[in-house]
């Protein structure tokens, strides 16, 4: 009951409309939340997630991690807010600028935010631990890194809820390498539109689905963004179960964007399609006079 409290004045205070943001609190994004709030508390986290007492507060009876954290996430924002709030949730979003990659139509605006985020940075005597959820747009903020990679120690960790893995990437700077990771990524270029060699992923998301058939066109993997101009109609899930919607000029694949999971556990895509118009019945002719 002591972390009631808080999740309820946090939810008052960052939304107008209160019962819009509920739509965030999916067993998915809590999962990560619960993960995540180990890793910045500096304790060995379960795997999977589990529920615990008290746990929109800070972890209590251990000390203080060695080090501080910035992350950039996939698709958990409100409530990664409220599980991290009193460890300063801003501040440790801010790599991302407080939302998730998924709200981003490419990976040159997250790019720009991780730059803004480290070079800002105000170090206070320990190492910056540095984590991005793997996700469709970091592969080439990584490959970006890497004139940088060598001030730090790069790991992966991952955990596993529910049929679904999460991985994260991870760059480890120790302190007295801060100021000179800062000043290197403070050079670094801005991602282009020309392609750079991207890395493998750390886990196979899965394959491609066959060209979808009844005038559905395949667009995306789940957490990809399906491109398209104009007014479609699209269709979410796997093995024939899906959820739809009509979007305009693309939109990522994700249970954000579609408002549910259609199969928890399950690898998804995206189909779009035309939105088809009625028509008309033709009526009878008069004959010339």
């Amino acid at each position: 009951m002591l972390g009631l409290f808080p999740s309820i004045q946090y939810i008052h205070g960052t939304t107008n409309n209160h019962y819009l943001s509920m739509a965030h609190w999916r067993q998915g994004e809590v999962a990560v939340s619960r993960f995540l709030r180990h890793v910045v508390a500096g304790q060995e986290h379960p795997d999977p997630p589990r529920r615990e007492r008290d746990e929109f507060n800070r972890v209590q009876g251990i000390p203080d991690p060695s080090y501080e954290t910035l992350i950039c996430a996939g698709e958990a924002k409100m409530v990664l807010h409220l599980f991290l709030h009193d460890y300063d949730d801003q501040k440790i979003l801010s790599l991302c600028d407080g939302q998730p990659m998924f709200v981003f139509s490419n990976d040159h605006d997250v790019w720009r935010d991780n730059k803004k985020a480290i070079v800002e940075y105000v170090p206070r005597g320990k190492d910056l631990k540095l984590i991005w959820e793997r996700y469709s747009k970091t592969d080439r903020i990584i490959k970006a890194l890497e004139p940088a990679r060598e001030l730090g120690t790069e790991e992966s960790i991952s955990f596993s809820f529910s049929g679904k893995t999460w991985n994260f990437y991870v760059l480890n700077i120790r302190s007295e390498n801060i100021r000179a990771f800062q000043e290197r990524v403070r050079d670094m270029p801005d991602l282009g539109s020309t392609p750079m060699p991207t890395l493998q992923p750390t886990a196979k998301i899965g394959p491609t689905p066959a060209a979808a058939s009844g005038g559905w066109t395949f667009c995306a993997n789940e957490t990809e963004r399906c491109n398209f101009s104009g007014t479609k109609k699209l269709r979410y899930g796997a093995d024939d179960i899906y959820t739809y919607g009509t979007f305009d000029n693309g939109v990522v694949c994700s249970n954000t964007a579609f408002g549910s999971d259609p199969l928890l556990g399950v690898i998804k895509h995206c189909d779009y399609a035309d939105i088809s118009k009625p028509t008309p019945t033709p009526g009878l002719r008069q004959p010339s006079q």
